[in-house]
């Protein structure tokens, strides 16, 4: 037997085993990062007001929720959320004014 069979229950092992492993996992998913506008940042990017323009566009118009400036796997752009009349938006905007994605979920 080995010093780690007299003290620690098998079943506690394996517990812990599922806690470490799910929280690897979630710390292993992308979570978007918001940006601080540095100067340099606010030379190399378009304004929050034309990326909201921009994914309105988009989507064809809505009220705009939230447009933040986000930094995801080194990538900076704009996540615009929007609300329309049966949808809700996500569109990312490149930080030089193209759409990237639109994430469409129903209302």
């Amino acid at each position: 037997m080995s010093f780690t069979s007299n003290l620690i229950p098998k079943s506690f092992l394996l517990g812990a085993l599922v806690v470490a492993t799910a929280a690897i996992g979630s710390a292993a998913l992308a979570h978007p990062t918001p940006v601080e506008k540095t100067a340099a940042v606010q030379a190399a990017v378009i304004s929050s007001q034309r990326a909201e323009a921009i994914a309105l566009q988009a989507v064809g118009g809505g009220t705009v929720l939230q447009a933040v400036l986000e930094r995801e796997d080194h990538f900076v752009h704009w996540s615009v959320d929007i609300v329309g009349a049966t949808d809700e938006f996500e569109v990312w905007v490149s930080t030089r004014g193209k759409v990237l994605k639109i994430i469409t979920q129903p209302l």
